[in-house]
């Protein structure tokens, strides 16, 4: 009889073992809701759903810091500095912790020197054709210098070596500093610091960032990026930050479900934040501004990340016989331009407009010429993550407070977000 209860009771020893500890962790964990279909039966859900609350980050912390100096056990999660040590970041990505393994980025496409020359030739020809001369803000005046310095050799030719491991440069901007997060030239204790306050920020903000996000987004493996690997994704602080705007899109937008949508990721950066977009809505295209050095940037990781993605950029946008019936045919998947060509976008094309952290750095002239242009070509939602007011000396003043709205736009969201920045949603109001 014995034998028997220990075989098929609900209430076994350990059943009841597992109830208890559950009931007990919940004093530190933010558990999804918990039901069993017998009274007091309760299965400990998969690690990948668990999120702590203070307590709980407090104790893993604690936890945590006690097994590095310990040595006593491994860690739960990978410092990539020390990836040879004793287990390699397979285990980790084959483990079955995360949720959706398709936003990661298995193996890079390999870029010829073809490739190169043919955004260096890009990039040129950008920076003859600009038509707009706007003055540039200090601030971003001393980044392109300081891009240029790092890009290009002393004949113009792009410096291979340094695009390749962009991560691990010294750049005036923060661009891609937050993106690698563990860095060759730190320390161990520094880069462990860095690995916990990025896991920390993965639990605190687990309840603003939609679930489906926040267990699928992962870094890619490219531009020699150093990131903490936990619960089998590559964690960055920009990968977050990204992965909040994502969210907040998807939750307050029809961007998930509708197919063949433009989007615009104006001052869009390396392409961190189109990809996670690119990769949620597959069928989208993408429209990404930049400065011409940062859009020479972009091509390269978006290429990386997309080889099978129709990637443009400007020499193949100058080259258009009819630019007219180009945009009316969406003949592009990925199209990334300089920022004077904003103006030759149609009206009411763009379904949704994003800028996030950046009109506020750039001058006047530009913040209007952007402002203008968002209002022109966008059709449905403008998203803005933006400071209220530029009044440091290194900022020219175009925070939100200057936007001077000349369209209708319903305010979805206003509010400060985590960021410290406004964060704005308007849907345009014919």
């Amino acid at each position: 009889m014995k034998k028997n209860y220990l075989k098929r009771s609900y209430y076994r020893l350990d059943s009841i073992l597992e109830t208890i500890k559950i009931i007990f962790l919940g004093l530190f964990i933010k558990y999804p809701k918990i039901v069993s279909h017998k009274f007091f039966l309760y299965k400990t859900p998969p690690k990948s759903v668990i999120k702590y609350n203070f307590f709980g980050i407090l104790f893993t912390n604690i936890w945590y810091i006690f097994i590095y100096f310990s040595k006593f056990k491994k860690l739960p999660f990978i410092i990539e500095d020390k990836i040879n040590d004793k287990f390699s970041s397979s285990d980790f990505f084959n483990s079955g912790e995360i949720t959706n393994p398709s936003f990661k980025v298995d193996k890079s496409t390999e870029i010829n020197l073809e490739f190169y020359k043919y955004i260096n030739k890009s990039y040129q020809m950008s920076i003859e054709d600009d038509n707009l001369k706007y003055r540039n803000s200090e601030w971003w005046t001393e980044c392109i210098q300081d891009f240029k310095k790092k890009i290009f050799d002393d004949n113009g030719n792009i410096i291979i070596n340094n695009l390749e491991n962009i991560f691990q440069l010294d750049f005036k901007a923060i661009l891609f500093e937050l993106s690698s997060p563990i860095k060759q030239n730190k320390n161990k204790i520094s880069n462990f610091l860095s690995s916990l306050r990025i896991i920390n920020q993965y639990h605190l903000l687990s309840d603003i960032i939609m679930d489906g996000v926040l267990r699928t987004i992962s870094e890619p493996n490219i531009g020699n990026n150093k990131c903490v690997i936990y619960r089998g994704q590559r964690l960055s602080e920009r990968l977050i930050r990204h992965g909040y705007y994502v969210s907040q899109i998807i939750k307050n937008t029809k961007f998930l479900n509708d197919t063949n949508q433009v989007f615009l990721d104006l001052g869009g950066g390396f392409g961190s934040l189109s990809r996670l977009l690119i990769n949620i809505n597959k069928t989208s295209k993408c429209i990404l501004i930049e400065q011409p050095e940062v859009c020479l940037i972009a091509a390269y990781y978006l290429k990386k990340n997309f080889p099978k993605k129709k990637l443009l950029t400007y020499s193949d946008y100058r080259n258009l016989s009819d630019k007219s019936k180009f945009f009316e045919n969406k003949d592009f998947d990925i199209l990334i331009l300089p920022s004077w060509c904003f103006s030759e976008i149609p009206n009411d094309y763009i379904d949704l407009s994003i800028n996030t952290t950046s009109l506020g750095e750039v001058s006047k002239d530009y913040g209007k010429y952007f402002l203008d242009n968002i209002e022109r070509t966008t059709k449905n939602y403008f998203y803005s993550n933006n400071k209220v007011n530029s009044v440091e000396n290194i900022w020219d003043g175009f925070g939100h407070n200057q936007f001077d709205f000349k369209k209708n736009w319903f305010p979805i969201i206003y509010n400060f977000s985590y960021t410290w920045h406004l964060e704005f949603l308007g849907k345009k109001i014919n």
